[in-house]
């Protein structure tokens, strides 16, 4: 059953409903190792924001692996050999002060932008 018109060829209707499987495993990857599902935002900007670099990460490492070996790499295995060839970060004692110095100040930002929007809400009402 389908509610393409009558005149769609046979191929054409199996042509489109193998497309579902590749996007429902992109999906899947995109929220089991990429975070797509983790989102911590109060508009809905910021949660266009996070899916659309969440896309973007995801087409780098298909991309990636495609580059790498002939056969697509899955992107588990593409973070695994990311995760193997780049070089950690580690941050000194000074550097990690004043990471979260800025990070606390951040959260207090937040934190006053959060309640000044609630009370004009309250004033509102």
């Amino acid at each position: 059953m389908s509610n393409a018109a009558a005149t769609t060829a046979p191929g054409t209707l199996v042509w489109l409903s193998g497309l579902r499987w590749p996007i429902e495993r992109a999906f899947q990857e995109c929220k089991g190792e990429l975070g797509m599902d983790h989102y911590e935002t109060r508009t809905w900007r910021g949660w266009h924001h996070h899916q659309t670099l969440i896309i973007l990460a995801h087409h780098f490492l298909v991309r990636l692996g495609l580059r790498l070996k002939k056969t697509a790499l899955t992107v588990p295995q593409v973070g695994l050999l990311l995760t193997a060839v780049l070089p950690r970060r580690l941050l000194d004692p000074a550097a990690a002060i004043a990471l979260v110095a800025r990070l606390q100040q951040q959260n207090y930002a937040a934190y006053r932008s959060h309640h000044k929007n609630q009370r004009t809400r309250r004033r509102r009402c």
